[in-house]
């Protein structure tokens, strides 16, 4: 299980919903929201990947995120969802580093891999 349906699992089991249902009910649209903030927030992932967890397109993640955070400012039942949400995920992450550590590992080798044929490729074309 990857990071973001951790955190899925998280703010489902939090707020008592299904983030994946198409509706439009307060409730779920409040999970969707701290979902995506959350996800924006705390991982490297893009925005079409947040999206897919939650069978959503990126710009819905994008106004997901944009009306989170006036939300934050102005309900304040809202803001304590959220909280709760991001106290639960930032606990969830915090015991189990090795996704964040397993996550740099691997683009960190990825990295070098790159970086190895560009190295190639100059010299091959410094041989030619």
């Amino acid at each position: 299980m990857n990071i973001l349906e951790s955190i899925k699992e998280i703010v489902e089991g939090s707020c008592k919903v299904d983030l994946s249902k198409t509706t439009r009910v307060r409730n779920v649209m409040d999970a969707r929201r701290i979902f995506s903030a959350l996800s924006v927030k705390l991982t490297s992932e893009t925005y079409c990947n947040i999206g897919d967890v939650i069978d959503r397109t990126h710009c819905s993640i994008v106004h997901h995120v944009k009306t989170t955070k006036d939300l934050l400012k102005t309900d304040k039942c809202f803001a304590e969802k959220y909280n709760q949400c991001s106290t639960q995920v930032s606990d969830f992450i915090n015991k189990d580093e090795r996704i964040v550590r397993g996550k740099y590992l691997y683009h960190l080798q990825e990295a070098r891999k790159y970086a190895n044929a560009i190295k190639k490729i100059r010299i091959n074309n410094l041989n030619q």
